[in-house]
């Protein structure tokens, strides 16, 4: 029933605890020791935090598990009759990217600075298909200009932090970053990243084009953004299969028609000249 904050309170309180941590590493296999009596039967609630880009990856009492609670990083146990050791695994965890959208396989996320909504834990971004309206439709086209939107994506960005595994997490949704971040995107076959652009819709509703840079080995595009919403990636009209460029001009691919048409002139002109040919002939 009492909640402590500091190891000076609870001993000016009685002195229930003899409490000490051991940060256990490669370097330092024993750490240092420490302990704690309780009454059977209290509820005991601790709260452990991973830094940043890191996550607590198991965590129990003598193999028992631990109940995490609504605030992010509290557990909550039963305190049992009999001596009991308390571990927390920490380890290592990139930020990492999930997609369920039909344009991106998949992608890669880096943090640029210090980001006070990201001070625990790692960082998810969720790449999805984008439902929009027609308005929004206009205007991301009217935005793109020259460029043909191929797809809309909704993108967000979450603060996830592990309760206990990488199996279930505490998510906090962040809109908006301090820094921009670097995204990359994996695209799918059917699409073509190359001279692309970011269209952005922002969260006061106006929009704004993005620069991306592509890969053409991996067929990703990088871009850089501090928000996340709506987005979607337009790419340059070309019409490859019906234009060809030959030292600084067009000329257009012709259809199978004109192809005909062109072997029948070609069969006239060859015919022409053969008998214009037989003619000088004999006049020789």
């Amino acid at each position: 029933g009492t909640t402590y904050t500091s190891a000076e309170q609870v001993h000016n309180k009685g002195g229930v605890f003899d409490w000490s941590y051991s940060i256990i590493t490669d370097e330092d296999l024993q750490g240092t020791s420490g302990g704690a009596s309780f009454p059977t039967g209290t509820m005991l609630t601790v709260k452990l935090k991973p830094d940043a880009g890191y996550q607590l990856t198991s965590f129990g009492v003598n193999g028992g598990v631990f109940e995490p609670q609504e605030n992010i990083g509290e557990y909550t146990f039963e305190i049992k009759p009999g001596n009991f050791h308390l571990a927390a695994k920490f380890t290592k965890v990139d930020d990492a990217v999930k997609t369920t959208s039909d344009a991106i396989q998949s992608g890669s996320i880096a943090l640029g600075g210090t980001e006070s909504s990201m001070a625990i834990g790692t960082a998810r971004l969720d790449v999805d298909n984008a439902t929009i309206t027609d308005e929004q439709v206009t205007n991301f086209e009217q935005t793109a200009g020259d460029y043909t939107i191929q797809d809309y994506l909704d993108i967000s960005l979450f603060n996830t932090v592990y309760k206990g595994s990488a199996s279930s997490s505490w998510d906090t949704e962040v809109t908006d970053l301090n820094n921009n971040a670097s995204i990359t995107l994996k695209l799918e076959d059917n699409l073509n990243g190359n001279d692309a652009i970011i269209v952005h819709e922002k969260h006061d509703g106006t929009y704004e084009t993005i620069d991306t840079t592509y890969d053409a080995e991996e067929n990703t595009i990088t871009f850089e953004t501090d928000s996340f919403s709506n987005y979607a990636i337009a790419a340059k009209t070309t019409q490859v299969a019906s234009a060809t460029t030959i030292a600084g001009t067009t000329s257009t691919n012709p259809t199978t028609g004109d192809i005909i048409m062109m072997f029948v002139g070609l069969f006239a002109i060859s015919t022409v000249g053969f008998v214009v040919t037989r003619k000088l002939n004999k006049r020789k």
